[in-house]
């Protein structure tokens, strides 16, 4: 929340006499001036709530230093607001964000980017377009639904730049439409050495040459478990359903059902080109592919970068070395087996040009056995006839192409109703099932008609946790951060989401954190070492009183910390908050979706003065 008037007063003692707070600021800095919710420390982050704290943190270049981090703390429509000048990160620099943004599983809506006017070239000449301009922090559990035009390079539906060493973009997503010149990303203009996970992009990527349906240039970075839907279109070289361009990046379990084209070379379902060692695991593509020379269903151009298990079914048109999953290869040994579909593809070779002496191990069948389990058990691939958490991949036997595991919860999510395991397209004609389970993990109810695209998560009026309880949220398995209650979600297949309730108090757990050993006393009374917790029932508000804890000998409490001590009970964790006896209760607790229900709090011992 940005800084409007005086803090209010502090909550009074409750009855129980016990409160807790957050920690003090590390440091009086610029940023704090701005925000007056939280400090900026990983465990009280600043809060971005609205459109008024989206627009301060752009404009205020000091609160994007390393030691900050932000929570969003709802979702935000900037009530279609253009900005014209800079995103955050950048600005007439380079001046990167480089601190934390945390998105908490909401959106931000209403805003538009657009890079090509006066006043951008007074700015950041058209370049380092997105919401994060120059990004070398991380971002997660962030949505961004506005459409990204700019006029020159590094431009991303949610990055520009992904900078180098810690940056990384986990469990995130864009969905409008992105128009540069270089380095153009549906979610990612271009990045180095950084990592992304557990993200999409779903709009249309649009520029002249190094343009991915995800990530428009990669370089010696990471991808993992993400995909891309939209309509990749070029006017040159390197255009990708995934990636543009990768030199010395890697990709794994992920996928792209983007169609790709261009008027020029090194055109691939999945990646454009790849350089230098890069790397293809276990990923596929489905998307058309077309363009001049060096086109592949998989792989457009291949110099000395690996492939491995991994299909692509998309069809093929070029003017010169086509092929069904690489259309040239340049000095490498392609070993382990991985399938193009002859009928879909339209071509009976699976690579248009290969180096001499180099071996291609590219398997082209039918599609009625690229939907059969046996062709890929044979090849060696890591495969189940059914969803299955210890394979990587699964398949619906008749019915459908070999589907990534991370993709589904069961395998009647993946399978029922037929062709669940065939990827979805970016149509808007096909039509999913969502289910919704109460927070206990029974099942609420089932919404079997629903529309490829945007899908707004029921609300807190649906009867879905205990009474008494508050539905604040929608999780799905191996999501990091729940999807807010009314939120938006893209529909790209059968889904199930788990409510997430709030209570209206807290089971506080305070752990005196000492050894079996450790002899202590507590009312005058030998204290059993499963007695030595101190459990409690807190309403939401509060601070945090004096708890009477069994303490080592010659030694007082020094606060409590939300993590185990590792170097025994009188050395907190590096990064831990410590919370003391009088502060409030961690704003981040009540955040909704992600809030706080019960929690364990160690003790940290200081020696008696």
């Amino acid at each position: 929340m940005r800084k409007v008037g005086a803090l209010g007063t502090v909550a009074s003692l409750f009855a129980a006499g016990l409160s807790i707070a957050v920690a003090a600021p590390a440091s009086a800095n610029g940023c704090s001036a701005i925000f007056d919710t939280g400090d900026g420390s990983q465990g009280s982050p600043f809060e971005i709530s609205d459109d008024t704290d989206l627009t301060a943190l752009k404009e205020n270049t000091v609160c994007w230093a390393s030691n900050y981090h932000f929570r969003q703390t709802a979702n935000i429509n900037m009530g279609g607001t253009t900005w014209e000048n800079h995103a955050i990160g950048y600005a007439n620099g380079p001046t990167p964000f480089a601190g934390t943004y945390d998105g908490d599983g909401n959106e931000i809506t209403g805003l538009t980017i657009d890079f090509t006017g006066d006043e951008s070239s007074g700015f950041d000449s058209g370049n380092y377009a997105g919401l994060f301009g120059y990004l070398t922090g991380t971002v997660s559990n962030l949505g961004f639904t506005g459409n990204v035009t700019a006029t020159g390079d590094f431009v991303g539906g949610l990055v520009g730049d992904l900078g180098t060493g810690a940056a990384a973009v986990t469990n995130s997503y864009a969905t409008g439409n992105v128009e540069g010149y270089r380095n153009v990303g549906g979610l990612i203009g271009g990045t180095n050495l950084s990592s992304i996970s557990s993200s999409y992009a779903t709009g249309d990527t649009t520029g002249q040459e190094r343009v991915g349906g995800l990530i428009g240039q990669l370089i010696s970075a990471t991808v993992t478990d993400s995909f891309s839907t939209g309509t990749v279109t070029g006017n040159g070289n390197d255009a990708g359903g995934l990636i543009g361009y990768n030199d010395g990046g890697s990709v794994t379990a992920s996928y792209s059902s983007s169609s790709v084209s261009t008027t020029g070379d090194n055109v691939g379902g999945l990646v454009g080109s790849g350089y230098s060692s890069s790397r293809v695991s276990v990923s596929y593509a489905t998307g058309a592919v077309s363009g001049d020379s060096n086109v592949g269903g998989l792989i457009g151009y291949n110099d000395q970068s690996s492939i491995v298990r991994s299909y692509a079914i998309g069809s093929v048109q070029g003017q010169g070395n086509a092929g069904g999953l690489i259309g040239q290869n340049v000095r490498e040994d392609i070993t382990t087996p991985s399938f193009w579909d002859v009928d879909t593809s339209g071509l009976s070779s699976g690579a248009g040009s290969n180096s001499p002496g180099y071996q291609i191990n590219a398997v082209g069948a039918t599609t009625e056995e690229m939907q059969t389990l046996s062709t890929f058990e044979d090849a060696g691939w890591d495969i189940a006839d059914s969803w299955s958490s210890s394979y990587r991949w699964g398949t619906c036997e008749g019915s459908g192409y070999p589907y990534l595991i991370w993709q589904y919860t069961s395998n009647s999510e993946a399978c029922d109703g037929g062709g669940g395991s065939t990827p979805a397209t970016s149509s808007g004609t096909a039509t999913y099932t969502f289910t919704f389970l109460t927070s206990g993990g029974g099942v609420c109810f089932v919404d079997d008609n629903v529309a490829a695209g945007a899908y707004a998560l029921p609300t807190s009026q649906v009867a879905c946790t205990p009474e008494g309880t508050e539905l604040v949220g929608w999780k799905v398995r191996g999501q990091v951060g729940a999807f807010s209650d009314g939120g938006i979600v893209t529909a790209s297949g059968d889904q199930t989401f788990t409510a997430v309730a709030k209570d209206p108090t807290l089971e506080v757990t305070f752990d005196p954190n000492v050894g079996l050993e450790t002899a202590c006393l507590l009312a005058g009374s030998d204290v059993e070492s499963d007695q030595r917790a101190v459990e409690v029932t807190l309403p939401r508000g509060g601070v945090i009183g004096d708890v009477d804890i069994c303490a080592p000998a010659g030694h007082t409490l020094a606060g409590w910390t939300d993590r185990p001590t590792t170097d025994g009970p009188y050395t907190p964790v590096d990064g831990a908050s410590l919370l003391t006896t009088g502060m409030e209760i961690p704003a981040t607790w009540h955040h909704d979706p992600n809030p706080v229900n019960s929690i364990r709090l160690y003790a940290v011992w200081n020696p008696a003065s």
